[in-house]
């Protein structure tokens, strides 16, 4: 199925890390979603799959994917994540997501 392309913004729900060798934590909390990527900050292939809560039926055109940069933890990556499950609730302006995550 194809993905449809939708901005990530605050409200969306984070469903889905996979790191590179193949393991997927499905649906942690902020605090724990935080944790992972700052454990994993100079692992190159994170993926994080945001849904948006709103369309949750409809997954393919429900979710953006978001390809992490090599290094940083999630200060480095500029948004922050709270709630279980995690739930992107602010967007800096330097973050390398400026424009795909928006506000």
């Amino acid at each position: 199925s194809t993905e449809a392309t939708i901005e990530a913004r605050p409200g969306m729900m984070v469903s889905v890390l996979t790191l590179p060798d193949g393991n997927q934590l499905f649906q942690l909390s902020g605090d724990d979603l935080t944790s992972a990527l700052d454990k994993t900050c100079e692992v190159d292939g994170r993926i994080i799959i945001c849904k948006n809560p709103a369309l949750i039926k409809l997954p393919a055109q429900a979710r953006t994917k978001l390809m992490l940069p090599t290094e940083g933890g999630i200060e480095d990556l500029g948004f922050e994540v709270a709630g279980s499950p995690a739930v992107v609730t602010k967007v800096s302006d330097s973050s390398p997501f400026a424009g795909l995550i928006v506000e």
